[in-house]
């Protein structure tokens, strides 16, 4: 059964659909999770766990395989000795977590936390309950926006975005954090950063790097690992654009190349205007895709896109093109199959909720060729569902990692 997982932060619920093929998603289960803002699956599709902002907790569900059905196995709280401060919307805590996502084993439940400049690990007990006390806490820099583990397990990657989103907020860390993970202990040995290359004063190293006036920030936001390659690609939020990144023997990052995520026509202006958040490659290594979304202030005739790109036989990114979604693509996630692409948001100017199926169409020999739209469907219930974090996962196989 395959099911997608719906946090609607402004409803205080996560919703499940079962995919139905040409019947489409239908609801299946619900459960409660007040501020929820990410959302990950264990590899065994068996349990949910979700990250909170107001509360700074970590929650678990277990998953019922036939149904779809979430049932609550409990919350920790994940906090640090600090206070709210004033630029944080929503009244989240500095010291909640924005990203989680198991290790390779489903073993450890690793989050990033953007405010409190850190990264942690907990185990997953036996019966799906998250320990309460962190095997690791690492600090990382300001901004941290997402951790993941290397194919092997033997190495974790953490990446911190650069500018800060709001007027008051300090600027982040422009960096990727590499760390020696030891999956028998659950600890995070610090391993060495690399900050992304910028090019000389007035030069460009990529056609958008200096359009919004960000010097040369990238900006790493979130990270996908190719499926068969030592190779890592973020997400670059100041950049508007993806780069790819070979992984050592040693756990060492090689930065290999950038593309855009926008075309060279897209309108120059903020950073946040055509900045991609979430990516995610296909189970085959054979495409790339990464969601573009212009906020807070939409472009007026400016399309909201999912950014397509074909990766070769050593993973390097190829040539862009984009799907046009009715909303905000601020979540995106892909089916363990590969065959369809999810997009997540709000309507253009306002917190309405959207979640759009895009198939993925490959050729002869596995060449991707487009990402097509299926159909778009509204979610919550209200005028204010703000939906957020997004996973599919298969609960008799694995969740896109």
């Amino acid at each position: 059964m395959q099911l997608v997982c719906v946090g609607l932060t402004g409803e205080d619920r996560i919703d499940v659909y079962e995919q139905r093929g040409e019947e489409g998603l239908v609801l299946c289960g619900e459960a409660a999770c007040p501020g929820v803002v990410f959302l990950t699956a264990d590899p065994g599709g068996r349990r949910l766990f979700a990250a909170t902002g107001p509360s700074a907790e970590l929650h678990a569900y277990a998953i019922e395989p036939r149904t779809g059905a979430l049932s609550p196995l409990g919350a920790i709280p994940n906090a640090e000795a600090h206070e709210p401060n004033d630029w944080q919307p929503g009244g989240q805590r500095p010291d909640a977590a924005n990203f989680i996502a198991t290790d390779r084993s489903g073993k450890w439940l690793l989050s990033a936390h953007y405010s409190a400049a850190s990264a942690s690990v907990h185990a997953i007990n036996p019966e799906g309950t998250i320990a309460p006390t962190p095997t690791s806490r690492v600090q990382t820099a300001r901004g941290c926006h997402c951790i993941r583990t290397s194919l092997d397990n033997r190495w974790a990657f953490a990446t911190c975005i650069a500018a800060g989103t709001w007027p008051s907020e300090p600027r982040g860390g422009n960096r990727v954090f590499m760390f020696a993970f030891d999956a028998e202990t659950g600890v995070l040995t610090p391993t060495g950063e690399l900050a992304p290359a910028t090019p000389p004063p007035g030069e460009v190293i990529s056609g958008l790097l200096n359009r919004f006036g960000n010097r040369n920030d990238r900006g790493p936001r979130h990270i996908a690992l190719h499926p068969t390659l030592p190779r890592l690609y973020t997400t670059d939020e100041q950049a508007c654009s993806v780069t790819a990144y070979a992984i050592g023997d040693d756990g060492s990052l090689t930065e290999l190349h950038s593309a855009d995520t926008q075309p060279q026509d897209f309108p120059t202006g903020p950073p946040s205007r055509g900045a991609p958040s979430e990516l995610a490659v296909h189970p085959s290594g054979r495409c790339l895709f990464a969601a573009n979304r212009h906020i807070p202030d939409p472009l007026p005739g400016v399309p909201q896109t999912v950014a397509c790109f074909p990766l070769d036989a050593e993973g390097n990114l190829g040539a862009l093109s984009q799907l046009t979604t009715e909303h905000v693509p601020e979540a995106l996630s892909m089916s363990p199959d590969g065959g369809t692409v999810y997009a997540l948001g709000t309507e253009d100017g306002s917190q309405g909720g959207q979640l759009t199926e895009c198939r993925v169409v490959l050729g002869e020999g596995g060449d991707f060729e487009r990402l097509e739209a299926v159909r778009t469907m509204a979610v919550g219930r209200g005028d204010n569902p703000n939906p957020k974090p997004l996973a599919v996962l298969e609960t008799s196989g694995a969740p896109r990692l």
